[in-house]
């Protein structure tokens, strides 16, 4: 399949429907129409000393988190042949400093979320370039204010240690390291989780929403965004347009319990203190 899909590529410019997914064929076609050769080979580029170190400076927070949750990423899938890889948003290996984009190294999960910012998986001969065939890779965004790429977490195996629950892995360390920012971001502020099941509170389900003390809304993380799809993006939103509860009644009866709110628009949800 992925040399008739090669074939196809150089002599049409384009990666037929009947290969791949859309996702993966969008993808060859940026390679191909940033100049690799889709019979070539990938190039190895590395960051420099004094780059990488100041980039690993610019991203401290981030990979202090990351290295935390990639410890935690590594136990859930040892002993299957797993490398477990964190990039900047560039995006590079931060060890030992490895250049991933598309246009150098082709299709690649890594290569892909950085263009895309949604998590990936590449399998075998989805990878541009044959170098890379026998490999699986799955990463995901870690996103940060506004939507922010801030970093990208990939495991990559064999393909014959491939395993479908491993980008499910990943995306959940992304959620836990961004939360873990949002959570640095707003110390001084009013974090609220949020779920339409009180169960969910404490767990990676939960929406996060960021008020400060005069109850106005500085930031949501994006599992909370469909609270305020009907809310201009940067809009000055305060806290009583979003629920019927007024703001200083609510902070009289949140403190060390998990309450209910009325939703001006989507019922009930249960909210506790996100500290």
């Amino acid at each position: 399949m992925g040399e008739s899909a090669r074939t196809c590529l150089a002599r049409e410019g384009i990666v037929p429907a009947r290969f791949f997914s859309p996702e993966i064929r969008e993808s060859w076609k940026r390679c191909f129409d940033s100049g690799l050769d889709p019979f070539g080979d990938p190039t190895t580029v590395q960051v420099a000393v004094a780059q990488l170190n100041r980039r690993r400076e610019e991203s401290y927070l981030v990979r202090r988190l990351a290295k935390m949750e990639m410890e935690n990423l590594h136990r859930q899938i040892a002993g299957s042949n797993f490398i477990i890889i964190f990039a900047d948003s560039n995006p590079d290996r931060t060890l030992p400093g490895f250049m991933w984009q598309e246009e150098i190294n082709g299709t690649n999960a890594l290569g892909m979320v950085a263009v895309t910012h949604k998590p990936a998986i590449v399998h075998g001969e989805e990878h541009y370039f044959r170098d890379h065939t026998s490999l699986t890779c799955a990463a995901a965004p870690i996103l940060g204010r506004n939507g922010k790429l801030v970093g990208i977490i990939d495991a990559t195996s064999d393909c014959r240690s491939r395993q479908r629950h491993t980008l499910a892995l990943v995306g959940m360390s992304c959620i836990t390291i961004e939360n873990g920012l949002f959570r640095e971001r707003h110390k001084g502020d009013l974090i609220l989780e949020l779920h339409s099941r009180s169960e969910f509170l404490g767990t990676l389900q939960s929406g996060l929403l960021a008020f400060k003390k005069d109850g106005f809304l500085d930031e949501s993380n994006r599992l909370a965004m469909p609270f305020l799809q009907d809310m201009q993006p940067m809009a000055r939103i305060h806290f009583d347009e979003i629920f019927l509860t007024p703001f200083r009644e609510f902070l009289n009866r949140l403190p060390g319990r998990q309450i209910s709110l009325s939703h001006r628009q989507r019922g009930q949800f249960f909210c506790s203190e996100g500290l």
